[in-house]
């Protein structure tokens, strides 16, 4: 808890979530990297223009041969350094900035390692929690409720790959939140147009009435006692391809019957049966077995229906305004160059990195005299330059850059982008 806030918090507790899906082996998770990136080809050569991305993807038995040594390397990306700090560090001490004194970190045995670390240091007492053995979202969020006691109104959720998203309190303190039983805010893949903002989201009421497609979410704030443990499990859990299928929606529904929620379940189904246009939609998704986007009046009922009170769901665009999280080894790169070039616009790297993120000088601080602490009890940390350098080499990525070098681009157009992103970051 920040010691200058004086300010009331709406919720009772905040859960940071660092747990992420295990492949079974390394082949099985290069596999399914080399799939995304034919996926992002094919969609780019369809529409003229889009990213390839290399998913950063856990596998159990990774290894790095490195110095003639067989390294056993976790490849969690809330362990990867970030300006040479864990990138959930980033997200611990926006958590020890904020209003609320009441946190839970769900993570790997490893990241536990990492919130150590920052409560010693620190003096904080952020509460570690083993993630789930088989680890999900929703899995993940009951972890880190249960860590807190259980406790008895709204808990804010957030993950741990969003590094610059540090005005916390925005959330945490809104008032707007006892208004709904949960407030959740997904990234959207559709273009929207907003003015600037600390956070970049929107209520749904803000636009028309169209479809969206609606990704992971960046946050959400649920009245677990009022709501149950649906939303992650559930609602969450069956979107699929950015939308909802027949299939996923009689998951839903038979899920909130079988929890004992039967009405609930009667009114999902009735608010699909009876809208023509999302019959048909979701009739063409089932037969072309691919989940179409939905409608916004239709998700929020949907929801209403599940969680059997009024939810309020945002959305974020991705992009160097908005909430930007880290899923592949570009987005680490496009942070890791914004760090390099934000310090090198100071003589104070301090100064500099300040601009784009206000805790920078811890940031620095703990770098400087707790990150000795880490690097030798986690291999990923202590080997991470050869590990980055051995997926480069692997998924023919060039060569990679670290903010702990001279600033460098490899064409004009990436300056071009970190100037932009840098600007947009700087200006909140």
């Amino acid at each position: 808890m920040s010691l200058d806030s004086q300010v009331a918090t709406t919720v009772v507790g905040g859960i940071i979530s660092g747990s992420f899906n295990i492949y079974k082996n390394k082949e099985i998770a290069d596999a399914a990297v080399l799939r995304k990136q034919a996926k992002d080809e094919v969609n780019k050569k369809r529409r003229g223009h889009g990213l390839v991305s290399t998913n950063i993807y856990r596998a159990y038995g990774e290894f790095l041969n490195y110095a003639s040594s067989h390294i056993p390397i976790d490849r969690l990306k809330f362990l990867f350094l970030l300006g040479g700090v864990n990138i959930m560090e980033y997200s611990q001490i926006s958590a020890m900035n904020s209003a609320l004194d009441s946190w839970a970190y769900v993570g790997s045995p490893h990241s536990g390692i990492v919130t150590e670390t920052h409560n010693s240091y620190w003096n904080d007492q952020i509460v570690f929690a083993t993630e789930p053995t088989i680890p999900s979202r929703g899995g993940t969020i009951e972890t880190g409720f249960n860590a807190l006691g259980r406790p008895k109104g709204p808990v804010f959720e957030m993950a741990s790959d969003i590094p610059l998203f540090w005005s916390l309190d925005d959330v945490l303190t809104d008032p707007a939140m006892k208004d709904f039983v949960a407030t959740i805010d997904f990234n959207a893949l559709q273009k929207i147009n907003m003015p600037w903002e600390r956070n970049a989201y929107h209520s749904m009421r803000d636009w028309p009435n169209k479809c969206i497609n609606f990704k992971e979410n960046n946050w959400s704030v649920i009245d677990y006692d009022q709501a149950g443990f649906f939303y992650f499990n559930v609602f969450y859990g069956n979107r699929k391809g950015g939308g909802f299928s027949l299939g996923s929606i009689y998951d839903m529904a038979k899920t909130a019957h079988d929890s004992g929620y039967s009405s609930r379940a009667s009114k999902m189904i009735s608010t699909v049966l009876f809208n023509v246009d999302d019959m048909a939609l979701l009739a063409a998704a089932h037969v072309l077995k691919k989940p179409k986007p939905i409608k916004r009046s239709t998700l929020k009922k949907l929801a209403y229906n599940l969680f059997g009170g009024e939810v309020n769901i945002k959305m974020s665009k991705k992009g160097p305004q908005q909430l930007y999280d880290i899923d592949s080894f570009q987005d680490w790169q496009k942070y890791e160059r914004l760090i390099g070039f934000a310090t090198a616009q100071y003589d104070d790297p301090v100064n500099g990195f300040s601009q784009i993120f206000p805790f920078a000088e811890q940031i620095f601080e703990f770098k400087e005299n707790a990150m000795h602490n880490i690097r030798d009890k986690i291999p990923l940390v202590k080997y991470f330059k050869p590990f980055i350098g051995s997926v480069y080499k692997q998924f023919n990525l060039g060569q990679p850059y670290f903010s702990d070098e001279p600033l460098r681009f490899e064409n004009k157009k990436q300056e071009q982008e970190t100037i932009k992103a840098y600007e947009a970051f700087k200006g909140r």
